[in-house]
Formats: structure tokens, C-alpha cells, sequence
């Protein structure tokens, strides 16, 4: 073991033989921005689906929770008790969440450790 411990955030892009220019600011939260925002816009759907399952589960007091089978059942009940819409209450929110929270959070990372210095190096 080298000893070395791998850098918090990877490496915005490899170019072998030359110098590595850090990638702009503005580059950086623009495409963590649309990264983040966009696997909301993906994932939000399921994270519906999982809440309604666990207030039905809820509900009716039964111990297993979660089983995939209760999981997929889900969708078809839920699109025809209040239609497509359902899986997309809320996301909104959801978004700007992400765009505000994501955005510095992984927009950030590489430029603060470009300033701070990367402790990859470091034992």
C-alpha cells in the first residue's frame, strides 16, 4: 500500500503529457447542476412511489414494510386511482432543492480542493 488516499472529488478530466487546467467555476456548476437536477427529475418518481408504500404499510400495521412485489404492484394502482400526475407531485421542490443544494455541494468540490490543496499526496 502506497499509503495514499484518494482525492474527495475525481479528476474533472485526464490529459496525458500536458499541463491540467481546473475546470471554470462556471463550467463546474453548470454541469453539476444539470447532473444533480436531472437524476431528481429520474428519481423522484420512485421516491413517491416508496413514500406512498410506507404510509400504506403504515397504515394498515404490517411488519415487512418493503417487498419488490408490493413495490411494482404500486405503480399501475397509483396511476389509476390519480394518474400520471402522482408521480410528479412535488417535483418542483424537489428540483430547486437540488439545483441550490447539489449545485454547491458537487459544483464546489473540485474548486475547494484545488484551493485548500489536495491531500492526496499527503500520508
Amino acid at each position: 500500500a502506497s499509503g495514499a488516499r484518494p482525492s474527495s472529488c475525481p479528476p474533472a478530466r485526464a490529459m496525458s503529457g500536458a499541463a491540467q487546467r481546473p475546470t471554470p467555476l462556471s463550467v463546474s456548476l453548470a454541469a453539476s447542476g444539470a447532473a444533480v437536477v436531472g437524476a431528481t427529475m429520474l428519481t423522484h418518481p420512485i421516491d413517491v412511489v416508496k413514500v406512498r408504500l410506507q404510509l400504506s404499510s403504515k397504515a394498515s400495521a404490517k411488519v415487512d414494510a418493503f417487498c419488490i412485489s408490493r413495490f411494482v404492484q404500486m405503480w399501475p394502482s397509483l396511476y389509476r386511482a390519480e394518474g400520471l400526475p402522482v408521480f410528479f407531485a412535488g417535483i418542483r421542490s424537489g428540483a430547486i432543492r437540488a439545483a441550490s443544494y447539489g449545485t454547491a455541494r458537487i459544483g464546489l468540490c473540485e474548486p475547494l480542493e484545488l484551493a485548500l490543496g489536495s491531500k492526496t499526496g499527503s500520508a
